[in-house]
């Protein structure tokens, strides 16, 4: 077996590592008692679109089915975190209180 043949063997083993890397995330937000305080929604928006890029480039560049397979699992892996984490925060565990509350709340009691 060449060093080559190895890389080809465990290329698209990255899949399965990909998929129990996000696990713990996707835990965190099925079990949450609490919305979600540190969790950045815009960060992994934008690593979901360096992620497209990268299944574009491997689509019309390189055209390798595993890389194009393993970037849309990332990416559709990062969609689903997104989306528990909107679902989280805004959703099952809405702020009972916003901003505009405070203000209204305090120009009645001026």
């Amino acid at each position: 077996m060449t060093i080559e043949s190895l890389f080809v063997y465990l290329y698209p083993l990255l899949g399965i590592s990909c998929f129990i890397g996000y696990l713990p995330q996707i835990k965190a937000f099925v079990t949450a008692q609490k919305a979600p305080t540190c969790f950045a929604i815009g960060t992994w928006i934008f690593w979901m679109a360096e992620t497209s890029i990268s299944f574009g480039y491997g689509y019309f560049h390189l055209k390798d089915a595993v890389f194009c397979a393993l970037s849309a699992l990332d990416f559709f892996l990062m969609g689903g975190i997104v989306a528990l984490a909107v679902y989280t925060r805004y959703f099952r565990f809405p702020k009972r209180e916003t901003a505009r509350d405070k203000i209204i709340l305090r120009e009645a009691t001026v």
